[in-house]
């Protein structure tokens, strides 16, 4: 095994290692107080919510996502606001708006069962109804301070309905309850220093039913012992109707309820989704970095110009046209100063008769424009007059001018 794969090894190794761990550990247990039908924690509601159907035997349970309100509006639509239910409420606390509680009293008037636990009431319900809410920890019973006892027992009132044995449970967990109650309320349950802690109130044609310690509805304290049945026996006061569950107004309730929320809602399954996003990313950026586009091999162009020169200079070689060579090396020269300096060669080239002054004149634009010496300008422009005027030009002659040419390129600085 080379040095690179035994540092990957190790890290696979460890990266297993910690994975194995992390899964087999122990999960810590999560307290936080949801009363959510789909949380399992101690203090959800899971145990409750799938114990209603056997509690409401033969009904429709359903759950709601809306406030009252727009559950109101939309029964309101459907012409089933007149049809009595059961609204089942628990919460921490339950403070709802004007609209709301004006939705509620409609229900509740109409001839429907509102069934609210929660540990403190605020708002505009609290008042219509005269709610007030305390905590056990100013009574007194016996002669003992409530914060000596370590639990606390609940019962019901009704002799067919009460326990022999009060139902208790952890310190601090129900101390509240419901204080100055006037005489229309009905005490349903109290605890063991006589305070109601559930109360019917008549309204209408309806009723509300409120119990003031909703963590005794939670999934740990419905476990504790034989208070589940005391949990059944609470909402045993409520008619065989259609039930409502409420989700909406929970604590920490989940706003979205798109197709993700149960992935998400799932531990294992939410792990899962965050482990495929993040392999997609190391691919991502890890691959980008390895792999591209395979880039194309451009050979260069072909230079067919030096060859097709040597062509051109093996045929006029072998015909052995020397001075017909020679004018085409001398015009491809004046093109080569009008196309490099800028040198009008009009009247020079072709050479005149009589063009000797003239020529001379060029010469001197030539080198002066060029930064040639001057005598090096007016002998290639002699050789090339005399090669003009000339019928035979000799293989000597026509280096000569070659020559003569290239010591000019070089001069102009154009050969390196």
């Amino acid at each position: 095994m080379s040095g690179k794969s035994k540092y990957i090894f190790i890290l696979a190794s460890c990266f297993v290692l910690l994975t194995l761990t992390e899964y087999l550990a122990p999960k810590e247990v999560d307290w936080k107080v949801t009363f959510s039908k789909d949380d399992k924690i101690p203090y959800g509601n899971s145990i409750l919510r799938q114990l209603l159907p056997s509690q409401f035997p033969g009904q429709a349970i359903t759950d709601n996502y809306q406030t009252f309100y727009e559950l109101t509006t939309a029964d309101r639509e459907s012409d089933t606001l007149a049809l009595p239910k059961n609204y089942l409420f628990i919460n921490d606390t339950f403070a709802p708006d004007s609209l709301e509680t004006q939705a509620l009293l409609s229900y509740a008037y109409s001839g429907s069962s509102v069934f609210i636990a929660a540990n403190r009431f605020y708002g505009l319900l609290a008042d219509t109804l005269q709610l007030t809410v305390l905590d056990n920890l100013y009574l007194q019973h016996k002669g003992l301070a409530n914060e000596i006892l370590d639990s606390l027992g609940i019962n019901l009132v009704n002799p067919k309905l009460r326990s022999a044995k009060a139902h208790y449970y952890k310190r601090g967990t129900i101390p509240q309850y419901f204080a100055g109650a006037d005489s229309a309320v009905i005490v349903l349950g109290t605890n063991e220093l006589n305070a109601p802690n559930y109360i019917q109130v008549p309204y209408g044609e309806g009723n509300f039913f409120l119990h003031c310690n909703s963590l005794a509805f939670s999934n740990y304290n419905m476990l504790r012992e034989n208070n589940a049945e005391y949990i059944a026996k609470s909402l045993s006061y409520l008619p065989l109707q259609p039930v409502v569950w409420d989700e909406y107004y929970k604590v920490g309730r989940q706003e979205s309820v798109s197709r993700f929320r149960f992935l998400l809602g799932n531990e294992a399954l939410a792990w899962a989704w965050r482990l495929l996003l993040g392999t997609i990313l190391l691919f991502v950026v890890f691959a980008a970095k390895r792999k591209q586009r395979i880039i194309p091999i451009v050979r260069p162009a072909l230079n067919t110009t030096l060859e097709f020169a040597h062509t051109i200079g093996r045929l006029y070689y072998l015909h052995g046209d020397h001075r017909d060579l020679a004018r085409k090396k001398t015009a491809f020269f004046m093109e080569f100063l009008r196309t490099h300096y800028y040198l009008s060669t009009s009247g020079i080239y072709p050479f005149g008769p009589d063009i000797t002054i003239q020529l001379a004149d060029f010469a001197e634009r030539v080198a002066a424009k060029t930064n040639v010496p001057l005598p090096k300008v007016k002998a290639l422009f002699t050789a090339m007059l005399a090669i003009e005027r000339g019928q035979q030009l000799s293989e000597d002659k026509l280096i000569q001018l070659n020559q003569l040419m290239e010591h000019f390129y070089e001069a102009a600085g154009l050969v390196r």
